[in-house]
């Protein structure tokens, strides 16, 4: 039977009786008994009394005499059916590996699991759980049981964060036979930098992952992180090769950094970026020159709401204008929206009209007050821009009547359609009183269908029909 080379590494470093079964299980042999008697004969740990070489016996007591020599009190006898030695040799790592797994369970002391894990061959991946009860023992046991381990398995991010902070040559032997997945080894890189692990940046730059950073890597950069983030952000952008899908929580957050780190995270997100309201707001508020940032990366088309526009009109003029010109969604026109540009004044609401799908039939009358407050270029630049302008300019009026007599009469004078004084409207201003009634006749087109109900009340405000 043909044996390795004396230089072969398993061979110089163990040649347990375990092992060679393992290895030399495809060996053929006429009789299966001379294949385990030659492999005894060279074995490391068996002297002349261990098993002896014995023809009489049949395969299944061989068997049964090697799992007790390597397996000990844990030999799997009850319910063990493997009764010939090129199925044993088959099964040999498999009932190592349950045999280990099942004697973690029990709590051994350290001696025992020294002994047992001496006497094993090859081992397989014990999991997850099992492995970090090995860990509890320290890097010894787990040393030897990875040596004996040729099934390559990937380690958690739990395994690799307690290697990585007790048994960093562990973690670095995991780490080059590439046993970590990469959403791991990104996990690591933000544990890393959350409690400020000295060895961060050397760690990074052994990475290069086809993968992005992830937004928790980020977010823990900026929050933990040094106050000068870009070097670091570097690295990470070269150990992590795809770009950062930027969520909105990152998005923020990265705005409050300074326009260096800023401008670097939007270099390496994927394009084009998503600003949603709340981001633009917080860009707005924190300056123009983070404003331009990200106004200029490219971005999915964005349009002005309420809150980003009283944000911009808050900065000053040159930050609104910066937000026209990249704003190519146009403005959401809203009641707030429209109360806030007519206070910033006409050109500015003609901007905003002439970004706008227009002032829906929904609008609040009392836009129109404000308007009317400012003069009658700002009614006319709104009566403009109305889907439906004799009904809001009915509505308007309509919401004046509430107003004192001067705020209607304002009204009356700058819209510029007249309307005709029909139920609703006399009603409502015989409520106000005759002054508000009397406005109404004066600038209203009359009634064709004047009842006596009407007429009675009209005369008696002193208004007389002609």
């Amino acid at each position: 039977m043909p044996g390795p080379s004396k230089d072969t590494s398993w061979w110089a470093q163990d040649r347990n009786i375990c092992t060679l079964l393992c290895k030399f299980k495809g060996s053929e042999a006429s009789d299966p008994r001379d294949r385990v008697y030659a492999l005894m004969g060279m074995a490391s740990d068996m002297n002349s009394n261990a098993i002896e070489a014995d023809y009489t016996k049949e395969e299944e007591m061989i068997v049964r005499d090697l799992c007790q020599y390597i397996y000990g009190d844990r030999s799997p006898i009850r319910g063990f059916s493997i009764t010939s030695i090129r199925e044993f040799q088959s099964q040999l790592s498999s009932i190592s590996t349950r045999l280990l797994i099942n004697m973690l369970e029990t709590k051994p002391t350290q001696q025992s699991l020294l002994l047992f894990l001496g006497r094993q061959g090859i081992l397989k991946d014990i999991g997850d759980i099992a492995l970090r009860k090995l860990l509890d023992r320290g890097s010894h046991l787990v040393n030897l049981y990875l040596s004996k381990c040729e099934t390559p398995f990937m380690i958690t991010l739990q395994v690799a964060e307690r290697s990585l902070a007790d048994f960093p040559n562990l973690f670095n032997y995991f780490l080059e036979r590439q046993q970590i997945p990469p959403n791991v080894l990104r996990g690591i890189a933000s544990w890393m930098i959350a409690v400020n692990y000295h060895g961060l940046e050397s760690f990074l730059r052994r990475l290069k992952l086809e993968m992005d950073p992830g937004p928790e890597l980020i977010m823990n950069l900026m929050t933990y992180g040094p106050s000068e983030p870009v070097k670091l952000l570097e690295l990470i952008f070269e150990a992590f090769r795809k770009p950062i899908e930027l969520d909105a929580v990152t998005f923020m957050q990265a705005i409050d950094e300074n326009e260096a780190a800023l401008k670097l995270l939007l270099q390496h997100c994927q394009h084009p970026i998503m600003i949603p309201d709340k981001v633009l707001v917080k860009a707005i508020s924190s300056g123009i020159q983070k404003l331009r940032i990200i106004l200029e990366t490219p971005k999915r088309t964005i349009c002005i709401e309420e809150d980003a526009f009283d944000a911009a009109v808050a900065q000053g003029s040159t930050t609104l204008q910066l937000l026209f010109d990249h704003c190519d969604g146009g403005v959401l026109i809203s009641d707030q929206l429209l109360r806030s540009a007519i206070q910033a004044g006409p050109k500015t609401l003609e901007r905003v009209l002439q970004m706008s799908s227009g002032i829906q039939v929904g609008i609040d009358g009392s836009i129109f007050i404000a308007a009317a407050a400012q003069g009658p270029k700002t009614v006319q630049l709104l009566f403009n821009h109305c889907h439906h302008p004799m009904y809001t300019a009915r509505k308007a009026i309509y919401t004046a009547i509430s107003y004192a007599p001067r705020t209607l009469e304002t009204m009356l004078e700058f819209c510029p359609f007249k309307v005709e004084l029909r139920k609703d409207l006399f009603v409502r201003a015989v409520a106000k009183g005759p002054v508000t009634l009397k406005l109404l006749f004066h600038h209203c087109i009359r009634p064709i269908n004047v009842t006596n109900k009407m007429l009675e009340v009209a005369i008696r405000g002193g208004i007389y029909w002609r």
